[in-house]
């Protein structure tokens, strides 16, 4: 029953089972610190493995699949120098196994994927002719896809890691196991032993799985690029609700999906937006407005996380709405052959370490009053608008911003003198650092400052008091 640990030089040809495991940490009572020698290899003693993955392995010997990777025996697991090479590693790992089997509720490894199961009902009875038979039954268990609570331990669409995230998206087929089922799902349909789950389209992650996946192939609509958009615009969404998407590590996970979701229809990567339609994604905001007492770690604002223009920038939970973007008209021109984002990695994916975009439009000068309104000159009443960070008390409101003019709202198509618009304020020298020398010499370089999508473009005067402006947006 011994097995053999292997290094592995990339993927083996045969069919193979990867282990997930959602725990940030593992604490086995039998420490797994076997040192590989110089053939690659070692007979690991059966009964010292925990029984998680004794139960793997059973898995795999049942379905005739000789090889487990399992990440808890990766070496330079931890090794932050490592990081990203190992995780676009195992991402890699992820999306060609065969099966990956997925336990999320265990509280160490000496806890199995095979729980103990309640005893069915028996019913007996006699059939007409005398003949005595006997019904084996089972309750029909509910399962809500929305809030996936049919698994045991936490939701995989709210899991509190980007990385666990992204491990539980991109398998092709998984098998998961839980308290009182096993259930196995892959890209077309989900089954239980139970007969609960009716219908695996519910599955909210699945139109996400499916593009990692396949692409398009499954995106039915006319027009497909907008699909295609808006549900990386969900992806993004899904992600910020995370509690450590401001670490860099954070950052660079998404960059692997990011390589997985690029195409035809995305053009390049810049900064956790597509250039294909750069307007619609220069549109998301914050969603949590309120500063807490003692404002947690997640909360804050780190330096350098991205440019202003992207949602990378802020460590805040962050949304477009629930509105399309179909149909909308754009009041600015982009040149995206001077448009550049810097990364840190070899990756073009990579967690950018600057960026600019070189835009046409026309701006406005407002004055801004306690983060959250815009005031102009002579016009009674105020426009609410997202500002990017939480007001502190240390740091004063700049006096003036200025309002650029980015797109009519789908839904309402300005009828109601609600247009989107870009909060900016002047960059300073400190911002200028880190950019081109292009962009240190122009006499006009901004930074987003927040967003509002209830621009009134009329009753302000945009046009006949707005000044066109070709700036850098930093």
């Amino acid at each position: 029953m011994d097995i053999q640990l292997i290094e592995a030089y990339g993927l083996p040809r045969d069919p193979y089972i990867a282990l997930y495991d959602q725990q940030e940490q593992r604490s086995f009572s039998s420490p797994l610190e076997w040192q590989l020698p110089e053939d690659d290899f070692v007979e690991i003693p059966y009964n010292a493995l925990p029984r998680a993955f004794k139960d793997a392995i059973l898995v795999c010997r049942k379905l005739s699949v000789k090889y487990l990777w399992i990440n808890d025996l990766c070496k330079n697991h931890d090794d932050d120098d490592d990081w990203e090479i190992a995780t676009e590693k195992k991402a890699t790992v992820y999306n060609n196994a065969e099966l990956v089997l997925m336990f999320t509720g265990l509280v160490d490894g000496n806890d199995g994927l095979l729980c103990p199961r309640k005893s069915p009902t028996t019913i007996s009875g006699t059939w007409p002719d005398g003949r005595p038979f006997e019904i084996y039954a089972r309750p029909w268990l509910f399962h809500d896809p929305d809030t996936m609570n049919w698994l045991k331990g936490t939701p995989p669409q709210y899991s509190n890691r980007v990385e666990s995230f992204q491990e539980q998206l991109l398998p092709r087929r998984r098998l998961w196991f839980t308290e009182g089922e096993a259930i196995f799902d892959c890209l077309t349909s989900t089954t239980c032993e139970c007969g609960g789950f009716l219908d695996s389209d519910e599955d909210p992650s699945l139109p996400l799985r499916r593009i990692l996946k396949t692409g398009a192939k499954y995106i039915t609509e006319t027009d497909e690029s907008w699909i295609y958009h808006e549900n990386w615009r969900n992806l993004v969404a899904k992600l910020s609700q995370l509690k450590t998407r401001n670490s860099p590590c954070d950052l660079g996970t998404i960059s692997h999906l990011a390589s997985r979701w690029a195409n035809g229809y995305t053009g390049r990567y810049l900064a956790g937006l597509w250039e294909h339609d750069l307007v619609n994604h220069l549109r998301w905001y914050p969603i949590d407005e309120e500063l807490p007492d003692e404002e947690p770690e997640e909360c804050q604002v780190q330096p350098h996380l991205g440019p202003s223009w992207s949602w990378t920038a802020v460590s805040r939970k962050i949304t477009w709405g629930s509105a399309t973007f179909r149909n909308t008209k754009s009041f600015i021109t982009i040149d995206l052959n001077r448009t550049e984002c810097e990364v840190s990695s070899v990756s073009p994916f990579g967690p950018a370490t600057s960026g600019h975009i070189f835009l046409t439009g026309r701006i406005l000068k407002v004055r801004v009053r306690d983060s959250k309104r815009l005031f102009k000159d002579g016009i009674d009443g105020h426009v609410g608008f997202r500002s990017q960070e939480f007001p502190k008390d240390d740091i004063p409101l700049p006096q003036h911003v200025y309002c650029l003019r980015l797109c009519t709202k789908s839904v309402t198509s300005n009828h109601f003198d609600d247009d989107y618009a870009l909060v900016l304020v002047p960059a300073t020298a400190d911002d200028l650092i880190r950019q081109h020398r292009e962009v240190q010499v122009s006499k006009h370089v901004y930074k987003r400052f927040g967003l509002t999508n209830t621009y009134p473009h009329k009753a302000w005067n945009h046009e006949r008091e707005a000044n066109e402006v070709s700036m850098y947006l930093i």
